[in-house]
């Protein structure tokens, strides 16, 4: 039990730091993605992943939710959501 209380714990720190990241990162228009843009996006896609991840394993009857993750297009830097049903 004490490990599914840990578990979910989890949850909400990482529910932040994913608000946080949506919210505050920079969608400016580059003419290249520097190193630290492209850590920051897949950060943020690997805790959208994680946390999901969690949530299913502790609710397994909740359902399927599309996992909403950052993405670069081709030209240029700029973000956008993509959505993925959970694999």
């Amino acid at each position: 039990m004490i490990n599914e209380e840990l578990l979910e714990d989890t949850i909400q720190p990482v529910m932040e730091i994913c608000n946080r990241i949506y919210a505050k990162i920079d969608r400016t228009s580059k003419e290249e993605m520097s190193e630290i843009d492209f850590e920051l996006v897949k950060t943020f896609n690997e805790l959208v992943d994680m946390n999901q991840r969690n949530l299913d394993i502790l609710f397994p009857k909740r359902g399927r939710f599309p996992r909403k993750h950052l993405v670069f297009k081709k030209q240029g830097f700029a973000t956008e959501i993509e959505e993925r049903i959970n694999e």
